[in-house]
């Protein structure tokens, strides 16, 4: 039963493997599929990737699932490799106590009494209880064996566990720089639509800088014209000589 469930689970597993190296590709096929719906549902590019960005943030429930199968993998290994250490000790024990006593058996007269682990026993009594102990010793070896087995088949689980978990973390990695790119493409993208965009404005960015020519113009009549008209103005300071200005002052001191 045992070794049937172990058989099952790495199939499973094998089968989450599989599924796993593919993962990206068909990724990347739904994602094409959608964009181009997406396109016709003229939803813009920063909307699909916040969409995409949030898909892949939910790979992390599917990587903690992968991580609690690693787990619950090694854990079953590491307790299956404690029984198969204890019944290899219980083994070895019992295999010597067998050759110990068989040796003993051969060593004495079947008529003789027997010194069996502190009592006395006669031959007949000891061959049964050699037997006895040979019936288990074969217990615990065929038990070792099946363990071993077991033992071999989880650790196997627990590879295929751990390249299916480690699998989804390099994915999903993956899939967060793709992100990241898609982002940088993006921006960029913008960047050059808004350039694009104003260079075929040309007539709006020509009126702009028209206007601004033409009002630099009249700044500057403006200037011009204040400075004709001093240039023109006989009281003013700038057509008359110093002593013309100063007489005014002469004048009145006279009186």
């Amino acid at each position: 039963m045992c070794k049937k469930l172990c058989y099952l689970t790495a199939a499973g597993l094998l089968a989450a493997v599989v599924l796993t190296q593919t993962f990206v590709g068909r990724y990347a096929s739904h994602w094409a599929d959608r964009a181009e719906s997406r396109l016709k549902e003229k939803i813009s590019m920063t909307d699909e990737l916040a969409m995409i960005r949030k898909d892949v943030s939910k790979l992390d429930r599917d990587i903690e699932k992968a991580k609690s199968q690693y787990v619950e993998e090694r854990v079953e290994a590491n307790i299956l490799a404690r029984k198969v250490e204890q019944l290899t000790k219980d083994h070895a024990t019992s295999l010597e106590v067998v050759q110990k006593h068989g040796k003993m058996l051969t060593e004495v007269n079947s008529k003789e009494t027997v010194d069996w682990n502190g009592r006395s026993v006669s031959f007949v009594r000891a061959k049964e209880l050699l037997a006895s102990e040979v019936k288990t010793c074969k217990a615990l070896e065929r038990d070792l064996k099946a363990n071993k087995d077991m033992l071999a088949m989880r650790e196997h689980n627990r590879n295929l566990a751990f390249q299916h978990m480690q699998t989804m973390i390099s994915q999903k990695a993956e899939l967060e720089a793709a992100v990241l790119e898609l982002e940088g493409l993006i921006k960029e993208a913008q960047i050059q639509q808004a350039e694009s965009k104003y260079q075929k404005d040309s007539s709006r960015l020509s009126k702009i800088k028209q206007s601004m020519e033409d009002l630099k113009k009249r700044v500057e009549k403006q200037r011009v014209r204040l400075e004709v008209e001093k240039e023109m103005d006989p009281q003013s300071p700038v057509n008359q000589s110093v002593e013309d200005i100063l007489e005014g002052l002469n004048k009145g001191n006279d009186q």
